[in-house]
């Protein structure tokens, strides 16, 4: 229950997805955009840095909804009217993967944390790349 509103398992499947999508697609067009306009007279950590952090960022930012959607899925394929007893052994396997103590709630929290604060390094070291001339000892 949701602010007083009941969410079907379906619906919350569906924001999971939606949400996960939507940091996939910016994580590739950000890293498209960084890749492109890279400094390539630049040293090799202002030429690539701030890609590697941007990704790294975006890879720590995406746990939590992916973790949220293998549960979700599993939740669905578990239930009778899907008939998904066949998986059985795939669902417990993603089960015991998406709980192991490396996931756990407060962890999660942290890497989302620490997500932001590489992608904000992965800025402004982009900007600081964009300053530096061929001239300049960056």
């Amino acid at each position: 229950m949701l602010l007083g509103v009941v969410v079907s398992q379906q619906m919350c499947a569906y924001t999971y997805s939606l949400t996960f999508g939507a940091l996939l697609a910016v994580s590739i067009f950000a890293g498209l955009e960084l890749w492109r306009s890279r400094r390539r007279d630049a040293s090799l950590w202002l030429c690539y840095g701030p890609l590697l952090l941007q990704q790294l960022g975006m890879m720590l930012l995406m746990l939590q909804p992916m973790k949220n959607m293998v549960v979700t899925a599993c939740r669905i394929a578990a239930e009778p009217e899907y008939d998904g007893y066949h998986l059985m052994p795939l669902v417990e396997r993603a089960l015991d993967l998406v709980f192991l103590p490396m996931f756990a709630e407060r962890l999660l929290w942290d890497y989302t944390v620490l997500g932001i604060a590489l992608i904000a390094c992965s800025s402004t070291l982009q900007s600081k790349a964009r300053e530096c001339s061929a001239e300049d000892a960056c």
